[in-house]
């Protein structure tokens, strides 16, 4: 039964895992589709666990490999969020008919270049390469897409009208005179909002109090972070959640 159990654990972790990671690297290879990309990084991923040094150094692994797909995250991230917030085109490299988004794969080499600059130097520790990874691709990524034509407006629309439909994005927002007062701006979602910033400021609080601890009192406070981590956990999820749902808005019922 305890076998099964892993087995069953293993496989239910590694599904969704390898299935994002496949979609994070989709966007530097915006020409191949879904289903090639997981598969290719599943044959990797399976042959690399084959292998001893998984298992005898399994926590530096996660982590090495880990930074591997921060650059492609932040990737994603960029294309599908900041893009149209700086007025930058989604899918700018597809609609022209790259094969290969050249200015992503430059951030995403950034990215790791970086990464292992710092964690061969001892600069910062495997754990801590995340922040400096991250926002060193975005701005990269950004500045590279703008110059290779991520700008320009006349792509998207002529050459994949149907794109936002097929990934199973939301539909444009329809216009203030289509919708129903909602309570997005009520107290209620401001409440909710604030209390989910204070959980996630709680969070990082804690373990910069352990982070801090001198040789004797880090085994108390590390005590302490784990009693208290799970309290600020759940708040965060039970408000980013009800703050979600309250600045839903409500659906118009045609008369």
């Amino acid at each position: 039964a305890g076998a099964i159990a892993v087995v069953i654990a293993g496989w239910t972790t590694s599904n969704p895992t390898l299935y994002r990671a496949g979609l994070a690297l989709q966007v530097i290879t915006p020409g191949w589709p879904r289903w090639l990309v997981t598969l290719i990084v599943g044959i990797v991923t399976t042959i690399i666990a084959c292998f001893p040094f998984v298992f005898t150094g399994l926590l530096d692994f996660v982590g090495i490999y880990g930074l591997l797909l921060v650059p492609a995250g932040a990737i994603v991230v960029t294309e599908h969020w900041l893009f149209p917030m700086l007025g930058m085109t989604r899918y700018w490299s597809e609609a022209r008919g790259s094969l290969v988004n050249w200015p992503a794969m430059m951030a995403w080499g950034a990215g790791i270049t970086l990464a292992l600059g710092l964690y061969m130097f001892d600069v910062v520790h495997l754990f801590f390469l995340f922040p400096p990874v991250y926002v060193l691709t975005v701005v990269v990524y950004l500045v590279l897409a703008s110059f290779a034509g991520a700008r320009s407006d006349a792509t998207m629309p002529a050459a994949l009208p149907d794109r936002r439909q097929d990934d199973g994005a939301a539909p444009a927002p329809a216009t203030r005179s289509a919708r129903e007062p909602s309570a997005s701006r009520g107290p209620l979602a401001l409440i909710c909002g604030l209390l989910a910033l204070l959980s996630l400021v709680a969070c990082i609080a804690l373990a910069v109090y352990v982070y801090l601890a001198s040789p004797a009192e880090y085994a108390e406070r590390l005590a302490g972070f784990r009693r208290w981590l799970m309290v600020p956990t759940l708040l965060y999820f039970i408000a980013a959640s009800m703050w979600r749902v309250v600045r839903r808005p409500a659906p118009v019922v045609a008369s």
